[in-house]
């Protein structure tokens, strides 16, 4: 009889451990210029882990301003250690959407809420001027410069 529970309680485990992680939590993103965003989180919480935490990904695509995608997801795996990751390489002054999930063992977890952030723009905007010049060189020039 002894057997038997025991063998009831640790089916119960392993049939705990095959489910995914809950969403990572407090996911904030920071512009930092205007190529790259800084991306932090937390793990998801206890409760919701089942199992042991692998690692995260993180997902990004850039979207128009009614968050219609405009490019393919692109996604990044990330070891365990991390909570925080410099996103580099993006468009100046475009929206996008950025969500990031844990995996354990059985797999990819719940992606976070979705973020949007804009990256700043390119830099200095130079305005033109349009200056109208007359023609002083000699007496009798009236054409316009």
């Amino acid at each position: 009889m002894h057997r038997f529970v025991e063998i009831i309680y640790c089916y119960h485990v392993l049939l705990c451990l095959t489910t995914v992680p809950g969403e990572p939590q407090k996911v904030k993103l920071q512009p930092i210029n205007s190529t790259t965003v800084t991306v932090s989180w937390q793990p998801p919480p206890d409760a919701d882990l089942n199992g042991i935490l692998k690692g995260y990904q993180l997902r990004y695509f850039a979207v128009n301003e009614t968050g219609d995608p405009l490019s393919a997801p692109e996604h990044i795996n990330l070891t365990l250690y991390r909570s925080e990751l410099n996103l580099t390489g993006l468009q100046p002054n475009t929206l996008y959407v950025i969500q990031v999930a844990a995996y354990t063992q059985p797999g990819l977890g719940e992606f976070s809420k979705p973020k949007r952030i804009r990256t700043k723009g390119s830099g200095r905007q130079m305005k033109l001027r349009l200056v109208q010049l007359q023609c002083n060189v000699y007496p009798g020039c009236s054409r316009q410069l």
